[in-house]
């Protein structure tokens, strides 16, 4: 088997994939946004002893606070979303009977087979389980019909794609009990 093509991903490629990780980690920002704004509410609004022009300070104190903290928030979200430019850059794979390659003008790397643990089918890629190593996926937008079914198959021989294969990894971990059957 031999299979061989370029690729680069477009930014949406990272946008989708980083977006949910950039709102969880802006969430806790905007979360103090929301509290001093509604403290400032309260102070202003039910003080006893605020007369007019204090209340102009506090509110105008309070809306600074919030405008900083939604500034950190969006900076946050901003910052998590860039990725450095060689991400974007043009990779050539090679993919034969003895490994994966991937290269690009700055780097090269090789996965041979039996690093593989497990591949996961999703729609944008296939998600390669590499021992000690995490994932790496490869894109399947430049494959054609046949590089796709032979890949499936010499995949499938290997014992890598399950019939689960179109399952991304989970966060929730799977157990098996010692009488054999999984539970979550």
């Amino acid at each position: 088997m031999l299979i061989e093509f370029t690729f680069a991903r477009p930014q949406e490629y990272f946008r989708r994939h980083l977006v949910p990780g950039a709102r969880r980690a802006a969430v806790p920002r905007v979360a103090v946004a929301v509290g001093l704004a509604l403290l400032g509410y309260v102070v202003v609004t039910f003080g006893d002893d605020v007369d007019g022009v204090t209340a102009v300070w506090v509110s105008v104190l309070f809306t600074v606070a919030v405008g900083f903290a939604l500034w950190r928030a969006w900076r946050k979200y901003v910052a998590l979303m860039a990725v450095p430019t060689f991400w974007l850059a043009a990779r050539h794979y090679v993919i034969d009977d003895e490994a994966v390659h991937a290269t690009t003008e700055l780097s090269a790397v090789t996965y041979h087979w039996p690093l593989v643990q497990r591949v996961w089918v999703v729609p944008e890629a296939y998600i390669f389980g590499v021992e000690h190593f995490g994932i790496f996926d490869l894109p399947r937008a430049v494959l054609t019909e046949r590089q796709n079914a032979e890949l499936r198959t010499f995949l499938a021989a290997r014992g890598l794609l399950t019939a689960d294969a179109m399952d991304p990894p989970t966060a929730t971990p799977t157990r098996v009990d010692p009488e054999g059957s999984a539970t979550v």
